[in-house]
């Protein structure tokens, strides 16, 4: 091998050896970056909702994460579609909303995914009136003035009374409105009724302003979901699968501790305790996604299909994904 040849396998030696430690190099950083990029988990939530509450209030968070420098931070919204608005301004990592919102986020190509159900009720949602309004059956809406949250879970589900009971849209005055507003509005007689959601049917029948017409029974079983910024899942997927076993323990320990959980969302909401009890019983707060469950989100991203509410397709299998859960441990 004459000396010119062996300065030449020399250097490839040098610059193989030099790719394999940047390989190398890359690699732990990869790991890395998977396990150590995020150092604060935003959550967006609604009041009443106890996993992120208990979650705090009880010390889960710290003692699940404090150890690797990451911190939570939990933001209150008045309903799933502001939850939404923020995920596509940047501004969150996980978010409780009902299922429409979730699935409207999909179609406006927001990367989400649903890892986890939080809640699941036909009995959460419903129509209530005044006691002036004279509106005693879902019949009774035609020519009256209805709130509801454009986007909602309530979206959909007024729109199934109306259907049900052959009232067209153009019969009802209908008016977008938060849920405090329509809590407001209620009050002030400034409507006739509304759709909306626990803690606020709750609310308004406890002050005796206005009276249950009737719920999501035989009308939709609604199913709440847990979701997250799909950038943050796949960079943060060990982090993201111990946060769902921090909200399963609050599940738990929430099951067991009905009075105590109540006094907590009392101190975050300002909602009081007797009033949220009601609507708590409602609520199946597993966190699985069965069947049932998946079947009822198909059923919505249907009905929003049909009624071109969405105009983009959006797949239950993109939408869904349980594949933290199952690392988690819990389905």
């Amino acid at each position: 091998m004459n000396k010119k040849t062996i300065l030449v396998v020399l250097g490839i030696s040098i610059l193989g050896g030099l790719i394999s430690g940047c390989a190398e190099k890359n690699v732990k950083k990869a790991d890395n970056y998977d396990k150590n990029k995020a150092t604060v988990i935003r959550i967006g939530y609604q009041p009443g909702h106890g996993q992120p509450i208990v979650s705090d209030e009880l010390g889960f968070f710290k003692d699940e994460f404090e150890k690797d420098d990451v911190k939570v931070e939990l933001k209150q919204f008045a309903a799933g579609p502001a939850i939404i608005e923020a995920f596509a301004a940047g501004e969150l990592d996980f978010g409780f909303v009902g299922d429409q919102p979730a699935v409207q986020g999909r179609a406006n190509n927001i990367d989400l995914k649903a890892v986890a159900s939080y809640s699941a009720s036909e009995s959460g949602n419903g129509l209530i009136a005044t006691n002036e309004s004279g509106i005693k059956s879902i019949e009774d809406l035609k020519g009256k003035k209805i709130g509801y949250t454009v986007g909602s879970v309530g979206h959909q589900l007024l729109f199934k009374y109306l259907e049900k009971a052959g009232i067209s849209k153009e019969e009802v005055e209908l008016l977008n409105l938060s849920p405090a507003d329509i809590y407001s509005s209620i009050i002030s007689k400034k409507i006739d009724g509304a759709v909306t959601w626990e803690p606020y049917l709750g609310m308004v029948q406890k002050e005796g302003t206005a009276k249950l017409i009737a719920d999501g029974t035989g009308y939709k079983y609604n199913v709440n979901v847990i979701v997250g910024k799909e950038e943050f899942l796949k960079n943060n997927p060990e982090l993201s699968s111990r946060l769902l076993k921090v909200f399963n323990k609050a599940v738990k320990w929430s099951s067991d501790n009905r009075e105590e959980i109540l006094n907590l969302i009392e101190k975050r909401s300002g909602i009081k305790k007797e009033v949220m009890r009601a609507g708590f019983e409602k609520f199946d707060q597993s966190l699985i996604l069965d069947k049932k469950k998946i079947d009822s989100i198909s059923d919505t991203i249907e009905y929003l299909k049909k009624n071109n509410t969405i105009r983009e397709e959006v797949k239950i299998e993109d939408l869904i994904d349980t594949s933290y859960l199952k690392e988690a441990g819990i389905q």
